[in-house]
């Protein structure tokens, strides 16, 4: 059985080539190998990646589906509150975002936050402030969505040194600040995130 870094890099090479027709049946095949050999660790990686695929190309059911069988496998694998899990969650959050079911995707984004506060991963808390953020935008509440980003960003900035989340965040920040009719604000978060 291929590694899960052999079938991810599969998987990015499929998508890089925009072979994007063979990226669904791929990885329904290694899922079922995952499956049939007990590789259940592989088996929720895949889950997730196919979740994010799913959710990205309009897939919602195919999506939700995905996440509730990685979250049904981490329950028979007794995997607690992990990073793993706090990240499928934020997985899952975004789907039920995407979808439309945004109390869904609160709910969702609680029980990450929840594990985070017990884990605490940098890169998680900043993929949660960020996603987050999405969801109060969604929900026509962008102070709240404001007051994610500064999060996002404090951690992308100070604690990660990650310059393509610090741009991302300040993107998305002026995004927000927009919404609020704060342009200048906005200006003073984008320009540094265009250079």
């Amino acid at each position: 059985m291929k590694t899960v870094n052999e079938i991810l890099a599969h998987i990015d090479g499929l998508i890089r080539e925009s072979r994007l027709s063979e990226v669904e049946s791929y990885m329904n095949s290694e899922l079922e190998n995952a499956r049939s050999e007990k590789a259940y660790d592989v088996a929720i990686t895949l889950l997730n990646e196919m979740c994010g695929f799913f959710r990205d190309t309009g897939k919602m059911s195919k999506a939700i589906d995905c996440c509730l069988e990685s979250e049904k496998l981490m329950d028979d694998m007794a995997i607690g509150k992990t990073k793993e899990r706090a990240a499928a969650y934020i997985n899952t959050a975004n789907v039920y975002r995407a979808e439309g079911s945004l109390d869904k995707s609160y709910e969702y984004f609680e029980k990450a936050h929840e594990i985070l506060e017990i884990c605490g991963d940098d890169q998680l808390y900043s993929s949660y402030y960020n996603n987050l953020s999405l969801l109060h935008q969604n929900a026509d509440r962008f102070e709240a969505s404001v007051e994610c980003l500064k999060q996002a960003l404090y951690i992308a900035d100070q604690k990660l040194g990650d310059e393509i989340r610090v741009a991302i965040s300040r993107t998305n920040l002026a995004s927000s600040l927009l919404q609020l009719k704060r342009a200048d604000e906005a200006r003073e978060y984008l320009e540094p995130a265009i250079k």
